[in-house]
């Protein structure tokens, strides 16, 4: 917790826990009532005096709190000593084992973290619920030119209701209900109020959906392996590209940036047969006429790149947008449009909050085959282009497997950018962005390994000693590293951004949708968060300062 907020708590305790004995928060009891499970293991968050808790165990839950606020704990354990509460905080909760609860009381408490600490703490709520388990989570609402810190000096992180949904969801959690609410005995205060289900990841509805299309699906053409493909490369490198109301049951993608992708996958494999029935793929000419080497349309689709013509690529992503429109999109599942939908670009431009590559429409997926592609996407991937390999092999006679495997997995590694970044520094002596080390022999380090995540853009390139950089080597670095060198990162963000403006900014609005005057903390947090999420995922190494 802010260390500013406890102290305001503790200071005022005596008062607030008065106060809070008169006040009865009638909808959160309403939702507890609701939502949680009968009569099992809960517990609250920022208990607080233990107000909730007695209204839990008199409600028949097993109950333990916890809180930050050493007098709040002393006086739960002097006036109700049957109730357990404990001496903890956010985000880290050490004391809490795994798995221990079927229900989580979080009301009023994820305001009061500095918006770096959120996804650690969700990953950590999420930790402690076993599968199945209800989280309640309250938070209050400020307004958009209240100050971040009340009278008193505690701290209220701005929460955007969509931006907790997908921390939760993009975690492993599923939303099962939301609302805004007027509070009840201040009419001046509104809360957002979420109810969150942990999802038992070994039952995965989304990638069970996912495998019966690239196993059982009738293929006539790679379309749909491509598709697939593509929503796993996204899901993995532009996760911030899709976007859902609130609760909804499906989220959306810009058909453009999947266009995109297809434009880099087809390229290596023009001079193959994709097709059961027909020699050529509908954009095969189109492609071979463009007149671009594989790694320049690799930078299109990864950056904003001033020496690629964009109006003669327009029309060829136009006509992959159409020949996705009317064949995968159309005919993957059992009936047409039976997984996947389609939004015109007329009615997508019209979209509240869709400001990106709207002109060519945009592709509904439903949220549960998003979220297990967030979560799995990288080995439903290694699936995809098994198959697709195996399909190419068929209708290739003179190709073999490991020759098209090849051409389907070899990245064309384009190190343009990183010279670019070099130029900038060089000559000069430089501090390394993960030691603080001043040097003048440094390399230009992907924070998020090239080999795990195929990334040039100028935000994921950043100066490092050579020696910091051999031992970082293909690991991402520890998100409390991050934190560390969050004013090196802004820094060096900053050059980039100045040196490359229009790249610069066409990078965050496609791999974070960043698109305002704020966007070093903006970029900071969605870098942060993305780094915390792989961390958490297990998908690729996590290095230390000091490892060896």
């Amino acid at each position: 917790m802010d260390p500013i907020t406890l102290k305001a708590y503790s200071d005022n305790s005596d008062r607030l826990i008065k106060s809070y004995t008169t006040m009865k928060p009638r909808r959160l009891y309403e939702l507890i009532a609701t939502f949680f499970h009968r009569q099992a293991s809960t517990l609250d968050v920022g208990c607080g005096s233990g107000r909730d808790l007695a209204f839990l165990q008199g409600s028949g839950f097993k109950i333990e709190g916890l809180d930050a606020v050493p007098e709040f704990i002393a006086h739960i354990k002097e006036s109700t000593p049957s109730i357990p509460a404990h001496l903890d905080q956010l985000p880290k909760l050490q004391g809490m084992k795994d798995n221990t609860f079927d229900n989580v009381l979080v009301s009023a408490v994820l305001m009061h973290l500095p918006a770096s600490e959120l996804i650690e703490a969700v990953i950590n709520l999420l930790r402690l619920t076993k599968p199945g388990g209800r989280l309640i989570v309250s938070t209050k609402k400020r307004s958009m030119n209240a100050p971040e810190r009340d009278d008193w000096g505690r701290l209220h992180t701005q929460i955007m209701a969509p931006k907790l949904t997908l921390l939760f969801e993009g975690l492993g959690a599923k939303t099962l209900f939301h609302e805004e609410q007027v509070d009840n005995m201040r009419a001046n205060v509104s809360w957002d109020n979420f109810v969150f289900e942990k999802r038992d990841l070994t039952k995965r509805t989304g990638i069970e959906s996912l495998q019966e299309i690239i196993t059982k699906d009738k293929k006539d053409t790679s379309y749909k392996l491509a598709l697939l493909r593509a929503l796993c490369q996204m899901s993995r490198y532009e996760p911030a590209a899709a976007f859902s109301d609130l609760g909804s049951d499906h989220v959306w993608l810009p058909l453009k940036r999947v266009a995109f992708y297809w434009l880099k996958f087809y390229m290596p494999l023009t001079g193959l047969r994709q097709s059961k029935t027909h020699e050529f793929l509908a954009f095969q000419k189109d492609l071979m006429n463009l007149g671009y080497t594989q790694a320049e349309l690799g930078r299109l689709v990864n950056e904003y790149d001033e020496s690629i013509n964009r109006d003669t690529i327009d029309p060829v992503l136009k006509k992959i947008s159409d020949t996705i429109i009317q064949g995968p999109l159309k005919y993957i599942g059992d009936s047409e449009y039976g997984v996947f939908n389609y939004l015109t670009g007329k009615k997508a431009k019209e979209s509240p909050g869709f400001k990106f590559d709207f002109e060519m429409g945009m592709m509904q997926v439903p949220t549960e085959i998003w979220h297990d592609l967030i979560l799995f996407g990288s080995w439903i991937e290694d699936s995809v282009v098994m198959r697709w390999a195996e399909f190419t092999e068929k209708y290739n006679a003179e190709a073999s497997f490991a020759d098209i495997y090849k051409l389907l997995t070899t990245p064309t590694f384009d190190d343009r950018t990183t010279q670019d970044i070099r130029k900038l520094f060089q000559g000069q002596t430089i501090e390394c962005v993960w030691s603080g080390n001043q040097t003048n022999d440094f390399h230009i380090d992907h924070a998020i390994p090239y080999s795990f995540w195929k990334n040039n853009d100028l935000w994921n390139l950043l100066p490092a000693s050579a020696k910091i950089n051999s031992a970082k080597s293909d690991s991402i670095p520890h998100p409390e590293l991050v934190t560390k060198r969050k004013d090196c990162l802004i820094h060096y963000w900053d050059i980039y951004s100045k040196a490359y403006p229009e790249r610069f900014k066409y990078q965050l609005q496609k791999s974070h949708r960043i698109n305002g005057s704020n966007w070093e903390n903006e970029l900071f947090l969605s870098f942060l968060e993305t780094v915390t999420r792989l961390s958490y995922q297990k998908v690729v190494g996590v290095w230390e300062l000091g490892d060896k």
